[in-house]
């Protein structure tokens, strides 16, 4: 299942990006149910994915607060408004797609991500459309 090691990955990655970058509180979302419960669960299981898994469990075992938080969208096209939406993170994936390196850091957001920052500090609600 290559979505869920791409995003243990992304998690791991932003983990150790936050880490390293002197955040205390630090909130992880994920859109994979199968990435919240393996990193949720007590028990660590054996699958392809351990040695991720296991790494992640020890960055948290750092002196910081994680929270990890599964957002779940149950289908399409239905009327949705939250601040959670993280639009943000929709464009910076989407930016990324035109970026020539695989692995970035911005001192400062991109210009379009700019107004997104702001509406989620504001905390701006605007209607989705999601699948049913």
């Amino acid at each position: 299942m290559f979505s869920v090691w791409t995003e243990l990955w992304g998690v791991l990655d932003g983990l150790r990006l936050a880490w390293d970058s002197g955040f205390k509180k630090v909130m992880v979302q994920v859109d994979n149910k199968m990435v919240a419960q393996a990193i949720s669960m007590d028990k660590l299981l054996s699958c392809s994915n351990t040695d991720l898994i296991h790494a992640i469990k020890d960055i948290l075992q750092k002196e910081w607060e994680v929270h990890l938080l599964y957002i779940y969208c149950k289908g399409f096209w239905t009327y949705w408004a939250s601040p959670e939406g993280n639009m943000i993170a929709d464009y910076m994936a989407n930016y990324g797609f035109d970026l020539v390196k695989t692995y970035g850091f911005f001192e400062h957001p991109p210009i379009g991500a700019k107004k997104l920052l702001m509406n989620d500090m504001l905390v701006v609600y605007f209607p989705r459309m999601i699948q049913v």
